[in-house]
């Protein structure tokens, strides 16, 4: 995930197969400074696509860092990040749709 902030900040998901299971971490601009929960997993099969956007927003705090630069400013946070996968396509999307649900968009823009 890409922040289009000042620094550019990138959080990501790394994964690679171990013997009989595939092991994931989370990975911060720095040095885990910003990751709060469990940053590590494991899995037999590929997390799905909502298993993979539950992990990572348990191991970062990426909804509580848009309220606290935009307040309720759906829009705004909507233009400030985006989701990057080449085993994901719909990534960015339902990250989207997890910023949508904390935050609902005003009527109007529906």
């Amino acid at each position: 995930m890409v922040l289009r902030s000042v620094t550019c900040d990138v959080t990501s998901v790394y994964a690679r197969r171990l013997k009989n299971r595939i092991a994931y971490r989370v990975v911060d601009d720095y040095d885990g400074e910003t990751l709060t929960a469990r940053t590590r997993r494991t899995s037999i099969r590929p997390l799905s696509l909502k298993a993979l956007v539950d992990f990572l927003l348990r191991g970062w705090p990426f909804l509580a860092v848009l309220g606290m630069n935009f307040g309720s400013d759906t829009k705004r946070m909507l233009g400030f990040f985006r989701g990057e996968s080449a085993f994901y396509p719909d990534f960015h999307e339902a990250l989207v749709e997890r910023v949508v649900e904390e935050y609902p968009l005003p009527c109007e823009d529906f």
